[in-house]
């Protein structure tokens, strides 16, 4: 009775497990008759984690603080954050007319920049 009932616990840990699991991109694909391409679509929170983390470090887009930074400074924007993710092949290239997509970037952008004003006044305190 216990290894089924360690069995089933197990198997319900995993099924939970994989299924909070974050999707780094959906895959989107796309057809012209006889061209079809298969496109990443990766979230805009995604998007602007791994700019954080240094993924567009080679399209120009600063990491961890010095983002925080560029952003502040208008140095980087949710166009040319979207624009690196299209030539990572992360982003399909109409993402950037998609004006909800931007607006969720610009917000994380907000915040990124609100959390760092906030963290160094505690700093400072």
């Amino acid at each position: 009775m216990k290894q089924v009932l360690f069995g089933s616990l197990s198997a319900v840990a995993m099924a939970i497990a994989a299924a909070a699991t974050p999707t780094i991109a959906a895959e989107l694909t796309t057809s012209n008759g006889a061209n079809s391409k298969v496109v990443r679509q990766t979230p805009p929170v995604t998007l602007v984690n791994l700019a954080q983390q240094g993924h567009f470090r080679n399209q120009g887009i600063p990491s961890s603080q010095a983002l925080t930074q560029a952003i502040a400074a208008g140095q980087v924007t949710p166009e040319s954050l979207v624009q690196a993710g299209i030539q990572n092949n992360l982003v399909n290239s109409d993402t950037l007319n998609n004006q909800g997509y931007l607006k969720v970037v610009e917000v994380q952008f907000r915040e990124i920049v609100q959390d760092f004003v906030i963290s160094s006044s505690d700093v400072d305190n």
